[in-house]
């Protein structure tokens, strides 16, 4: 990569994730989908990143609140 004016390499499926600098180069591997549940994402600003479905899903995990009670009915005026 360096030998050819590259700041790194991605590669895929190979079922261990990494992002890592090797000797200046950046190497990036996503993972795969099926066994370790891995993707790599670019964010705006350029960095990359190694998600972990079990860390995401932990942490957008949706909470629900207990339901709540029909109100009484108001008692009829006489």
């Amino acid at each position: 990569a360096r030998h050819r004016g590259f700041d790194g390499v991605i590669c895929g499926h190979i079922h261990q994730a990494a992002l890592r600098d090797i000797s200046g180069v950046c190497y990036a591997n996503d993972g795969d989908w099926i066994e370790s549940c891995t993707a790599l994402v670019e964010h705006r600003d350029g960095r990359l990143e190694v998600l972990r479905w079990t860390d995401e899903a932990a942490r957008c995990r949706v909470w629900t609140a207990p339901a709540v009670a029909e109100p009484e009915a108001e008692p009829e005026a006489a």
